[in-house]
């Protein structure tokens, strides 16, 4: 239930595809092992479709990691309030 109302307030705040691309990095976490939140928000990105990505899409790779860290300690501050 907590998982389900922290994607519906990223997914509110951030939007559908960056709150995805956040489910998916949290899915991806675990199995991540040496890599970190933004190595593997990097080769996301290197997946994304190319109208995803700047110039035609709506961010470059820097902007895209900025909203990707910036989701995750979002996230960080919702569980830590949810957890008190």
């Amino acid at each position: 239930m907590l998982k389900k109302a922290l994607h519906f307030l990223a997914k509110l705040s951030l939007g559908d595809e960056l709150a995805l691309a956040l489910k998916i990095l949290n899915l991806l976490a675990p199995l991540a092992g040496r890599f970190s939140g933004l190595d593997v928000a990097r080769l996301v990105y290197v997946q994304l479709p190319a109208n995803w990505k700047f110039p035609n899409g709506p961010a470059t790779e820097d902007e895209f990691l900025d909203a990707i860290q910036s989701g995750q300690i979002f996230l960080g501050k919702l569980k830590a309030l949810s957890q008190r």
